[in-house]
């Protein structure tokens, strides 16, 4: 059965961004086989060059071209027509530290190297489909809490004129919060309502997006 994760009636479209030939041969044959269409690209200047509003979601290995698969996240997050499109990164640098760098520039999930495709289709899923999803929301278009205003339509967010750049996650995290003030939530509440069904989430991930969300 195929899994096409996307918003249309079109496949769902994915660049892939990564210099180890094989990695990106198996990769391109087992999402194609799902349903998905897929563009490869080996070197960072040319993916560049694609047409990076129109993908639906972004694979990218960290050390791709010595570190600047890592640039070209940053590029991906820091530009308006692509910050919302989700993004993975896919690398064997498997350090604490590595994986927090990761999630805190903006990824939506940090696969290591070597991986099992199986684990692979089931998280590029999960990532597409928590991105259509939000966390239950009041009637309202937008939402207030002091001199903050949160936008639910275009999912952007302003402390008095200043605009506040958040990931996805961190969108729904504060409009969970800002929907239920005064209330505690433990760790699996947050999980069975940002990650609902999908691939384990574990607490540090919670707490990273927690800690980003505060300090912007």
């Amino acid at each position: 059965m195929k899994h096409i994760e996307s918003t249309s009636e079109q496949p769902c479209r994915i660049l892939i961004a990564d210099d180890e030939p094989l990695a990106c041969e198996l990769m391109q044959f087992n999402l194609e086989k799902e349903g998905f269409e897929v563009d490869v690209f080996r070197n960072v200047d040319e993916a560049y060059q694609a047409d990076l509003p129109n993908y639906n979601l972004f694979i990218i290995d960290v050390m791709m071209n010595d570190m600047m698969g890592m640039h070209f996240a940053h590029h991906l997050k820091q530009t308006k027509s692509t910050t919302s499109i989700p993004l993975i990164f896919c690398t064997a640098c498997d350090g604490e530290n590595d994986i927090i760098n990761g999630l805190n520039s903006g990824a939506d999930d940090y696969i290591l190297k070597p991986f099992s495709m199986k684990e692979m289709i089931a998280r590029v899923n999960a990532v597409l489909r928590r991105h259509r999803m939000s966390p239950p929301t009041p009637p309202a278009k937008v939402l207030t809490c002091r001199d903050m205003r949160i936008n639910i339509d275009d999912m952007t967010v302003y402390i008095g004129d200043k605009l506040i750049d958040l990931t996805n996650n961190e969108f729904y995290l504060l409009t969970l919060f800002v929907n239920n003030r005064n209330r505690l939530f433990s760790h699996n509440e947050i999980i069975d309502t940002i990650w609902p069904g999908e691939m384990p989430v574990s607490r540090r991930t919670i707490d990273i997006n927690i800690a980003r969300l505060r300090k912007k």
